[in-house]
């Protein structure tokens, strides 16, 4: 992207499952530690408690193979997956990403400053996974199909409960074995 005072690199992480941006960096290097935060802000807002194993995938660029990227993927518990040389449907969710973020936001602009660049890009990203609609997801933003998800979870616990209330950890169910609930936000 471009700002008058120089070249600035953009890096996201988007959830497969809503099509959200979890987590996202700008800087004016292409070093690893441009994509390293973009990561760490993803795993922040999501946390540990998937009810299934999560898996990143990404291009095979330098910053994506380096031994602080992998490591820190490794002490997360999350499975590395990098894309065939060559192959551009392996990675067509963030490359459909890029191209709304270029034809909406980025387009023939140029910003007068870093800083005027980084705030059209939170606002892009508020909107993005808060107000644009995704043909994918029904026609709803992000945050809205999480949302639906996350409401589908509490009424499938509720229906698993005798009193047809959510059951709460050590809670007794009706043949006397202790239920643990265990949440989590989405599937990974």
């Amino acid at each position: 992207m471009r700002c008058w005072q120089g070249l600035v690199y953009f890096a996201f992480v988007i959830d497969a499952y809503s099509r959200m941006i979890v987590g996202w960096q700008l800087a004016t290097h292409m070093r690893t530690d441009l994509v390293l935060d973009a990561l760490k802000m993803a795993l922040g807002l999501r946390g540990p408690g998937a009810d299934v194993e999560l898996v990143h995938h990404s291009d095979r660029g330098s910053q994506y193979t380096s031994i602080d990227y992998t490591q820190t993927l490794d002490d997360h518990g999350v499975l590395a997956s990098v894309g065939s040389v060559g192959d551009a449907y392996d990675n067509a969710l963030a490359e459909s990403f890029l191209d709304s973020f270029k034809t909406e936001l980025i387009a023939d602009r140029v910003w007068r400053t870093r800083s005027q660049l980084e705030l059209a890009v939170v606002e892009y990203v508020g909107w993005f996974n808060n107000a644009r609609l995704h043909e994918s997801l029904g026609d709803i933003p992000p945050a809205e199909h999480e949302q639906h998800y996350l409401d589908r979870q509490a009424v499938a616990a509720s229906l698993h409960s005798p009193s047809g209330l959510a059951p709460r950890d050590g809670d007794e169910d009706h043949e006397g074995a202790t239920t643990l609930t265990i949440q989590s936000t989405r599937p990974n």
